[in-house]
């Protein structure tokens, strides 16, 4: 087939059998005199970070808990949801566990896979997640075409696979990077600043592990025996460590203890240099207040928060990936004629309780939804008999009335759209 132009979309280098993209394997120079080197930053390293963790939690979340719908746009304007088609079907089939896996690696490491799996017709029979570390993306030369070469698992007993670009789904974080092919994480894009995190990290493993050991030293007036320090040493930690803690120490020979210990300026030197979850907040776009502690969270804060959580960043995340299910899913005519696949997340703007009970009720009274659709919409219920109809607010005169210039007419009798 003469594959040879390759283009490595993800492999983590701390994953045994695995080749390493170069910003994974390198180490970003974060400065400081604690610690010799700076970490490496991989989408393995910067789990370690629970800002990191729950950052992505949060994306993977949205996307696994609304699955995606196909729509197609009606000629008065609005639009209906398809069901019964191919396509339709294998959306609902898409499992929660694989639409995780999807947004999850997305968010984490750029690039999320879905394999899409024909029947002997060739329409789409159903979709499963690829974990990212197995595939490898290659462009053929010559013809350019896109080849997805999928690892073998041997844990799971599934062999190896090379997948045309029609049978992957590729949803990509960014695509700022050089090759427009592959997508760029925030792990990639802020590395300086996750390298920094994880330094500060270690720095702080380091002390607080050294807050455990002696914390000084013993100096001697003149030069002694090295087998007599190594007694001395010996006996200090022996009586002046664990159950020995605190005790009063009687020194002879002009012995002088000097304490060496972390001071409270060193701490603070830490947390100067930490890169904080403010780092991470900005890197992904998600509001602060969602990845530290929410013992101060109010019901206000709590609301607001998750409209700009959906408005500055759940929203055009779900997008990539309901357009990247739209590109190989939907043929050009389908998509030229407007049938779209979306993420519906507007039930996360409601909380359950008062305020869902308070929005569904305008939207019903004020005539912009009969009540059948809020049941079914919003609520999993059935449709009620005339509940099909629209509302029209009691203290307003219909429209039509008022063209017709009867606008002293009496309110709607029955029989009439009320």
């Amino acid at each position: 087939m003469g594959l040879t132009a390759r283009v490595r979309a993800f492999v983590a280098s701390a994953w045994p059998g695995t080749t390493a993209l170069p910003w994974l394997g390198a180490r970003i120079a974060a400065g400081g005199a604690l610690l010799p080197a700076s970490p490496i930053v991989s989408a393995q390293s910067v789990l370690a970070l629970t800002a990191v963790y729950r950052a992505c939690s949060l994306l993977s979340d949205a996307a696994s808990t609304a699955p995606p719908s196909i729509y197609e746009r009606q000629r008065n304007g609005g639009r209906l949801q398809v069901v019964d088609t191919a396509t339709a079907r294998t959306l609902a089939t898409l499992t929660q566990s694989d639409a995780e896996l999807f947004a999850f690696s997305c968010a984490l490491v750029g690039n999320g896979y879905l394999q899409i799996v024909r029947d002997g017709t060739g329409a789409p029979f159903d979709l499963r997640a690829l974990p990212p570390w197995r595939v490898q993306l290659e462009v053929e030369d010559g013809s350019r075409r896109i080849w997805y070469r999928v690892a073998a698992d041997l844990a799971l007993g599934e062999p190896a696979a090379l997948l045309p670009e029609r049978d992957v789904v590729h949803a990509r974080y960014r695509t700022t990077g050089a090759n427009r092919l592959v997508g760029v994480p925030p792990v990639q894009a802020c590395a300086p600043a996750f390298a920094l995190a994880l330094q500060s990290r270690d720095a702080q493993r380091v002390l607080f592990s050294n807050l455990s050991a002696p914390r000084g030293v013993l100096q001697a007036p003149g030069k002694i025996d090295q087998q007599v320090a190594k007694q001395l040493q010996a006996e200090w930690e022996r009586a002046f460590s664990g159950p020995g803690l605190g005790k009063t120490a009687v020194l002879s020979n002009g012995l002088e203890y000097h304490d060496i210990g972390f001071k409270a300026v060193d701490a603070q030197l830490l947390e100067t240099i930490q890169a904080s979850t403010a780092d991470v907040a900005r890197a992904f776009g998600v509001p602060r207040q969602f990845l530290e502690d929410l013992d101060h969270l109010t019901f206000a804060s709590a609301t607001e928060g998750t409209r700009a959580l959906y408005a500055l960043t759940l929203r055009a995340f779900t997008a990539r990936l309901a357009d990247a299910l739209a590109q190989r899913l939907l043929t050009r005519n389908e998509r030229a004629a407007g049938t779209t696949i979306e993420y519906d997340l507007t039930a996360l703007l409601l909380l359950p309780g008062n305020e869902q009970a308070e929005y569904l009720s305008k939207l019903c009274n004020a005539g912009l939804a009969t009540p059948n659709e809020l049941r079914n919409g919003y609520l999993s219920l059935p449709d009620l008999p005339g509940g099909d109809v629209l509302r029209a607010p009691t203290n307003t005169t219909p429209l039509d009335r008022w063209a017709t210039g009867d606008a002293k007419a009496t309110p709607a009798t029955e029989g009439e759209p009320a």
